[in-house]
């Protein structure tokens, strides 16, 4: 079997230039940009086939790293706030505090009538019963 020409790097580079969403470039230049960046001379077919060979795993394997990311960065996210929540704990000596309703909350007909207290109870009758 035959030993491949392209290390991954160059690999790498051949799918992210091809699919480069600013720049439009065909494998001839390609091509060249591989033999001036990495100094490997391929033929156009080898770099056509590498890139329809190889642009599925690169994409899936720069996928997985960002996604890899994200992971660690919500979970130091995570860690960071919990362990913030746990000093400022530590440090106060005070029960936690409970806030309660201060006024019992006006009911009728199933309605909070805290929020129609300007309303009369004819305004209200109306608005029910339309």
């Amino acid at each position: 079997m035959a030993k491949p020409k392209l290390p991954k790097a160059a690999i790498r580079f051949l799918v992210a230039t091809y699919d480069d969403e600013n720049s439009i470039y065909t494998f001839p230049q390609i091509t060249d940009m591989i033999h001036e960046k990495f100094g490997i001379k391929v033929s156009v077919q080898a770099i056509h086939q590498n890139y329809h060979k190889y642009k599925d795993t690169i994409n899936k394997e720069e996928e997985k790293k960002i996604e890899q990311t994200k992971t660690v960065a919500t979970n130091n996210t995570f860690q960071s706030l919990l362990q913030k929540r746990r000093e400022e704990s530590s440090n106060s000596n005070q029960k936690p505090q409970v806030t309660t309703a201060e006024t019992p909350i006006k009911k009728s007909k199933g309605f909070d009538m805290s929020y129609a207290e300007s309303l009369t109870n004819e305004d209200i009758e109306n608005l029910l019963n339309s």
